[in-house]
C-alpha cells in the first residue's frame, strides 16, 4: 500500500529557511574564526563547581599531602593502617590541583547550601532568593 503525503508549500518554505539560517550560521562561524587573529591570545576560562564536598576532602587545603601519601600507603591507600575508617577520601586530585595553583582560586567565596540556588545564581548572576530558587525542590 503506497501513501502519498501532502507537503504544502508553507512546510517547504519553512525546511528551506531553516537549511538557510544553519548554511548562514556555520558561514558566519568560519568567517569570525579568519578575521580574529588574536583570538588565540585570549584567556580560557574554565570554571570548576562541584556540589557536596566538605573543605576537609579537598586536597587544596594541604598542598603535597595526597601525594606524600599516596608514596607511603600506595595509591589504593590499602596499607594504611585505618584504610577501612578512611576508605575513599579524601580524593587525590593531582589535574585539579595542578589548575589550582596556577589559575585563579575564589578562597573566601560562599555557596548556598543546595546545590539548585548555586547553580542559579552562577547561571544568572542574581541571588537566588531574588529568583525564589531556595531549595533543591525548584
Amino acid at each position: 500500500m503506497i501513501h502519498i503525503i501532502a507537503i504544502t508549500r508553507s512546510q517547504v518554505f519553512a525546511v528551506l529557511a531553516a537549511l538557510a539560517m544553519t548554511t548562514g550560521c556555520i558561514f558566519a562561524a568560519g568567517e569570525e574564526q579568519r578575521r580574529d587573529p588574536d583570538k588565540s591570545r585570549r584567556p580560557n576560562i574554565l570554571l570548576i563547581i562541584s556540589d557536596d564536598i566538605g573543605i576537609d576532602v579537598t586536597t587544596g587545603m594541604y598542598p603535597g599531602l595526597i601525594d606524600s601519601l599516596i608514596k607511603q600507603y600506595g595509591p589504593s591507600g590499602h596499607n594504611h593502617p585505618n584504610y577501612r575508617m578512611i576508605a575513599g577520601r579524601p580524593a587525590s586530585t593531582p589535574t585539579l590541583d595542578s589548575l589550582s595553583r596556577t589559575g585563579m582560586r575564589f578562597t573566601q567565596a560562599w555557596t548556598q547550601p543546595f546545590c539548585s540556588p548555586t547553580r542559579a545564581s552562577i547561571l544568572t548572576g542574581l541571588y537566588a532568593a531574588k529568583m525564589g530558587v531556595l531549595d533543591y525542590t525548584h
